[in-house]
């Protein structure tokens, strides 16, 4: 490359030489040399142009006061400072370009930019010297502000009496305040409100009109002689917290909705001079918290919720009464209308037992419930689309909805009015939405020895209608014309064949606890909240199935030591072991006659241990039945030291009358059932975690209605 560029460099100097050699002989030509041309000058300022800062403006002193090349002559910005010089009121201070007062000195020297005599410093608006301060932050300055100590940007004045509309209190100036004027932006002295909609007639674009009235039912009592209904006793209740919708009859839209209040009143909003109806319909709904969802339906008419109808009226331009009532349909020996209270009566139920929840726990909100009644819900087993229900029952389907079905059969049982039978069926509510529920249900009655699970259950049921009604009488009406029934007075403490698989114990111990009178070995009056907090947090998390036993040593964990006493007088007044008392009923003396075919209450089986016998009872014909009755299914509490897969074997009798044993396995709730058939029931379960878990076993005939009886099972579990 060096010579490369020294070759260049030759040819160069040759042409330089050359062309000097040209201009030194005069460039050729013939005559005499004329003399160098002088440099070119556009401006003729002396300068010429190459050496100009302004070739095109004289400007022989070639001042550049920003030294940017440009002369000052020539260039828009003198003092480099970004503002053109026209608008530059220093052009040559670069550090200056405005004088917004005028004064002679720059903005940025001057503290006083407006010349108002607030300092810059402390003027809210340092340019402007009619204004310095803005007390409300708006924006606007407190001289031309219309309201200066609040704030209102937008300074809307509607009646233009220069106050701002933001502190005018009077903003029509009509002389009514704006707190009490139904048209507070236009002039209304005389607050004409032709629809009494809270809006004056002079800004009212919506006129409508008022609808109220009262929503009622026929209650009808029980005779207390008899526990039968008693019709010439009925009177009008409200029908409270109930759905009330107007309709436009033309179009069977809904216009308005609102709720009766607790008397059974309501009122609504509704366009004047148009064809409506009221609805009421069986339901009570509220959202937030609290928050409930209960709704009364015809199950055997595809599950249509019960509604009641006013005939169609014009709702014209004032006011409107619409009463609503519900008929007990009742004609004196026999139902000859339409048994339209019916369902407000079961809902009114379900009510109660919802806000005697609600009075402990005032945000609880409730999952849905359904009841289904229908006059045609019989004791009859079958196809419950025409009221083959059974009987009156809580049932959670299988796809999650929780039902209570209610009998209606007229001559038969009916159970609308017979509210603590409803409240009741709502403790199951309770007890699988709220808390736990692990019983296998079932029919049962007082002097029944029951599985301990449904013992506690039913007992609960019974408590909790007294508790919630503050009646501890629960009367259920049936027979010819209703007029038959029996009871059940939780306050009465004989129950027979007490102990802690009685229903019957199981409802006075419970209601016992919070009653306020005293009597025999109750002296306590412990509040429902304690009770509450209980059965929703405590027994939702133990480990066996719930019985007596667990509500009862969850609720002394929970108590002072010095209420022990008075727990264990309740409790041991019902046969039932209390001061010593265990989750497991560990310490029960109680065996109802039978020895180890009912004690202990949960035998204990140990991993790679000895065989565990225990027998599943089954016998109709004497006070141990079947299916839900004590022992025929039998528990076993089962240590589990470490998880793993671990094999529990249930063998019963072979033979002529084969046996068929199961197994289920529970720890808070049940876990696994095994139901396979056979003499001999293996299951392998992985157990996730250690500690106790409990094995139930069970013949399962002796659940039916053709048991085997007596059924001894040896019981075994294997580490896998």
């Amino acid at each position: 490359m060096d010579k490369h560029f020294f070759t260049f460099s030759l040819r160069g100097l040759t042409v330089l030489l050359t062309a000097l050699f040209l201009v030194a002989c005069g460039g050729g030509g013939g005559g005499g040399g004329g003399g160098p041309t002088p440099p070119a000058d556009s401006d003729g300022d002396g300068i010429a142009n190459t050496a100009d800062n302004c070739p095109s403006v004289a400007n022989a002193g070639q001042l550049d006061t920003d030294g940017d090349g440009s002369g000052d002559a020539c260039d828009n910005d003198d003092d480099g400072d970004g503002v053109a010089d026209g608008s530059d009121a220093f052009p040559l201070d670069p550090n200056e370009s405005s004088d917004n007062d005028g004064d002679g000195i720059g903005d940025n020297a001057d503290n006083d930019d407006d010349n108002d005599g607030v300092p810059d410093s402390s003027d809210a608006f340092p340019l402007d010297p009619g204004e310095s301060a803005d007390t409300d932050n708006d924006g606007i300055g407190d001289n031309a502000d219309n309201c200066p100590v609040d704030a209102n940007s937008d300074q809307l004045d509607n009646d233009n009496d220069g106050a701002g509309d933001a502190c005018d209190s009077d903003d029509d100036n009509d002389g009514i305040p704006d707190s009490s004027d139904n048209c507070p932006l236009i002039a209304n002295a005389g607050q004409a409100d032709g629809d009494n909609d809270g809006i004056g007639d002079a800004c009212d674009n919506d006129q409508q009109v008022i609808i109220n009235g009262k929503a009622t039912y026929d209650f009808v009592p029980h005779n207390p002689s008899t526990n039968g209904l008693n019709y010439i006793a009925t009177s009008e209740v409200p029908i409270r917290q109930a759905t009330v919708q107007v309709l436009d009859v033309a179009q069977q839209s809904v216009l308005a909705t609102t709720i009766t209040d607790d008397a059974g009143d309501y009122s609504v909003l509704v366009p004047t001079n148009t064809s409506v109806f009221v609805r009421l319909r069986a339901e009570s709904v509220k959202t937030g918290a609290p928050a409930w969802d209960l709704r009364i339906v015809d199950n055997t008419s595809s599950d249509a919720l019960y509604v009641l109808d006013t005939g169609s009226f014009n709702s014209g331009t004032s006011p409107v009464t619409q009463d609503l009532h519900a008929d007990s349909g009742w004609g004196g020996s026999s139902y000859t209308g339409v048994r339209a209270a019916a369902p407000f009566a079961v809902l009114d139920s379900l009510l109660v037992a919802t806000e005697g929840v609600i009075a402990v726990d005032a945000t609880k909100q409730f999952p849905p419930l359904v009841g289904k009644w229908s006059p045609n819900n019989s004791t009859a087993v079958g196809d419950e689309t025409i009221g083959e229900i059974g009987n009156t029952f809580f049932r959670r389907t299988l796809s999650g909805e929780r039902e209570i079905l209610l009998l209606g059969d007229e001559n038969s049982d009916t159970d609308e009015y017979d509210r603590h039978v409803v409240i009741h069926e709502w403790g199951h509510y309770f007890e699988d939405a709220l808390s736990r529920a692990d019983t296998v249900g079932g029919p049962h009655s007082q002097g029944d020895r029951l599985d301990p699970r449904v013992a506690y259950s039913e007992g609960w049921g019974y408590a909790w209608a007294g508790i919630a009604t503050g009646d501890p009488v629960t009367r259920d009406s049936l027979g010819n014309m209703q007029q038959f029934g029996f009871e059940i007075d939780v306050e009465e403490n004989n129950n027979q064949n007490p102990g802690w698989y009685s229903e019957g114990s199981s409802q006075s111990i419970i209601y016992d606890l919070v009653d306020a009178t005293n009597d025999g070995a109750d002296t306590l009056n412990l509040d429902f909240d304690e009770i509450y907090g209980v059965m929703t947090s405590d027994l939702v998390d133990s480990i066996p199935p719930i019985t007596m036993f667990s509500f009862v040593t969850l609720l002394k964990a929970q108590l002072p030591a010095s209420q022990h006493a008075a727990v264990d007088s309740i409790v041991s007044g019902q046969d039932m072991v209390a001061d010593t008392v265990d989750l497991y009923g560990s310490t029960e003396t109680n065996d109802a006659g039978r020895g180890s075919d009912v004690l202990p209450v949960y035998d204990l089986v140990a991993v790679n241990g000895a065989v565990v016998t225990v027998c599943s009872l089954g016998d109709p014909s004497t006070d141990f039945g079947t299916f839900n009755k004590l022992s025929v299914r039998r528990f076993l509490r089962l240590p589990i030291a470490s998880p793993g897969d671990y094999q529990i074997t249930a063998a019963g009798p072979v033979g002529p009358t084969e046996s068929d044993p199961d197994i289920a396995i529970h720890s808070k709730g049940l876990l696994f059932l095994a139901e396979d058939f056979g003499p001999t029931e293996t299951a392998t379960f992985n157990f996730t975690e250690a500690g106790d878990y409990v094995i139930e076993v069970y013949e399962f005939s002796n659940l039916t209605d053709t048991p085997r009886g007596k059924t001894c099972i040896d019981v075994s579990v294997v580490s896998q």
